[in-house]
């Protein structure tokens, strides 16, 4: 591999020397994005999110208190790593206050009960105009994905009265290397 790519990884949140490790150890790295549309994740313990049955989205409707949404993040295998994450949104403020907080987590099945840990998140996107949001966190540590892990994103909205925040979907940026 060629110090580009190292440069590239260190780009993506990669430590300095993870990166050199990376390149020493395998023969090809693919840095990818994965989309993962809004329809396919379901509301969560708090009311608030709906998902269109037409276009693949999902809706936190009007005057919603800390709504939440889940979406898996399909298509990761064992040895992905993930650097970072997007949410992509339109959100309808009519002047109104609306914000969103996402988190990326993994869960991992043990004997007691399967444990649920943040990797990162993305802090109170918080608007007073309409706007297309694409709004992106590069994790601290870049994470790996093993096996028996679920990886997802945790969607939590609040919302005024007029207002409303449709979720396109989620960017997770992930680099997959081959020995």
């Amino acid at each position: 591999m060629t110090a580009k790519l190292v440069n590239k990884l260190i780009g993506l949140g990669f430590e300095s020397e993870k990166a050199k490790a990376l390149d020493d150890r395998f023969d090809a790295i693919a840095i990818k994005t994965i989309f993962v549309p809004a329809g396919l994740g379901k509301a969560g313990a708090t009311a608030g999110f709906t998902t269109a049955t037409n276009n693949g989205t999902a809706t936190c409707a009007a005057t919603i208190t800390s709504g939440t949404f889940t979406l898996p993040i399909i298509g990761l295998v064992a040895g992905d790593i993930i650097s970072a994450f997007k949410v992509i949104a339109q959100i309808e403020s009519a002047g109104g206050a609306v914000t969103l907080d996402a988190t990326l987590r993994y869960t991992t099945n043990v004997a007691a009960d399967p444990t649920d840990t943040s990797l990162g998140g993305i802090t109170q996107i918080s608007v007073s105009a309409d706007t297309a949001s694409a709004v992106s966190k590069t994790l601290a540590t870049a994470y790996t994905v093993t096996s028996g892990q679920s990886v997802y994103a945790l969607l939590t909205a609040t919302t005024a009265g007029s207002t409303d925040i449709q979720v396109l979907g989620v960017e997770v940026t992930v680099v997959s290397a081959q020995e």
